[in-house]
């Protein structure tokens, strides 16, 4: 969405949970990554 690489988006979320909420947003991102799709979908018009 943003054009950005998902791994810098990663990482910055990442080193933002571990200074600040911890374990929430641990948790969160676990879900997250099991939820979201690697790639988008392929939609035909």
């Amino acid at each position: 969405y943003i054009d950005v690489d998902p791994t810098i988006v990663r990482l910055v979320y990442t080193a933002l949970t571990l200074f600040t909420a911890g374990f929430p947003g641990i948790l969160f991102y676990i879900i997250c990554a099991i939820v979201i799709p690697q790639k988008p979908f392929d939609v035909e018009p």
